[in-house]
């Protein structure tokens, strides 16, 4: 009987272990749930340096599924994501980046709205206490839930702007495969409209023939400030023009007197803030997660707020991935790529979400983005993919 008493022993050491390994996976699992949405940091502290209160009000944190999104809120509108993991027991807090591919170990404590978290030197130690030092917390953020009002401030969904700028524009560049534009960015006023033709032009990009004269003011490449004017497609209102890139071949009119650059730039538009379309956002999102197929080739991955799209074809071997953002009432999605072909732009689209079928169309229509499926070719109507849900 000694023998089977042993066995049994074994047994019951067996089911108190995996019995205690489904209860810290369910505390995890609980303790994530309670992390979803978006968090503002109240307080950041690195070694010695803290920011200022200014300087926290344009940060923010956000957690989707079990993707974190950290944004400095500095001008370059930097975000950096990568996959939490959680220990409940030993309140051990890892951080995946994805775009560095580094680990970054931390504790977290969480009650209610408010959740700490504390990073170890270099991210390669794991701190033993809520206490700076090299020993322990280096990189400290404490933060206080957002409400669902505070969440749908930062809602914006993007659009493109068409427009011309005198070849002759101090610090201006035409973009090329190797020069950039030498643009930060562009403030548009609000004021007068008034409407230009321009005479004898060698061609008209995307069939304008009318433009709107706007006199802006432009951050250089060197930080420089400097006011000029620029000729819009359309009336687009009081915004800002970033991520300015090459739109087209130089425009040349008056009888081949004066050089047009063409570029292309991304502003923000509210997206629709109701508590409606909001809840159908993270319905569709929920619905997007998972593996989709285009092809034997070429599979689309969706992780939280996080796409990729991966090409192992060979000689084609490509993967593109970039945070997107959905906007239910218009059906527009976001695609602000941050690796592979297109990085630091945003495709803009639009979706079609039916069970185990997703269709995204990248497009080439007004405001660079197509407002219909109907009739649209892949190839030639920009960017169509027609996908498959992967089963488990």
């Amino acid at each position: 009987m000694k023998p089977l008493t042993s066995v049994c022993g074994v047994f019951a050491a067996l089911t108190i272990v995996c019995m205690a390994a489904g209860q810290d996976k369910d505390e995890a699992k609980q303790d994530l749930d309670n992390m979803q949405g978006g968090w503002r940091i109240v307080s950041w502290q690195m070694a010695e340096e803290k920011a200022t209160g200014d300087e926290v009000k344009k940060m923010k944190v956000t957690v989707n599924g079990d993707m974190l999104t950290y944004e400095p809120g500095n001008e370059q509108k930097e975000k950096r994501t990568g996959t939490i993991r959680l220990d409940p027991k030993t309140k051990a807090f890892d951080w995946t980046l994805t775009d560095l591919e580094a680990n970054m170990l931390a504790i977290y404590e969480l009650q209610g709205d408010d959740l700490k978290i504390g990073f170890g030197n270099d991210g390669l130690i794991r701190p033993k206490r809520f206490e700076m030092g090299k020993e322990n917390v280096v990189w400290m953020l404490v933060l206080k839930r957002l409400d669902a009002e505070q969440e749908v401030e930062k809602k914006t969904i993007k659009r493109l702007a068409l427009f011309l700028i005198d070849a002759k524009t101090k610090g201006i560049a035409e973009q090329t495969e190797t020069t950039g534009t030498g643009i930060k960015q562009i403030e548009i006023p609000e004021g007068t409209v008034a409407k230009k033709v321009l005479p004898d032009m060698n061609y008209t990009p995307s069939g304008k023939k009318e433009w709107v004269a706007k006199s802006v003011k432009m951050t250089l490449a060197d930080d420089t400030l400097t006011e000029g004017q620029i000729l819009l497609a359309k009336e687009i209102g009081s915004v800002t023009l970033q991520n300015v890139r090459n739109g087209g071949p130089r425009v040349v009119s008056d009888k081949g007197t004066r050089t047009w650059y063409v570029f292309l730039a991304e502003y923000d538009v509210a997206a629709d803030s109701s508590a409606e379309n909001i809840a159908q956002a993270k319905k569709d999102l929920e619905g997007f997660q998972g593996t989709w197929r285009r092809s034997e080739m070429i599979k689309v991955v969706i992780n939280g707020d996080q796409m990729s799209n991966i090409d192992t074809r060979p000689g084609q071997e490509e993967t593109m991935t970039g945070t997107i953002t959905l906007d239910p009432h218009t059906k527009a999605v976001d695609w602000a790529l941050k690796a592979g072909l297109g990085a630091d732009f945003t495709k803009m689209g639009i979706y079609e979400l039916k069970g185990d079928d997703l269709r995204i169309l990248f497009g080439d229509g007004d405001d660079g983005r197509d407002t219909t499926f109907d009739g649209k070719v892949d190839g030639k109507d920009g960017w169509l993919l027609v996908l498959k849900r992967e089963k488990p």
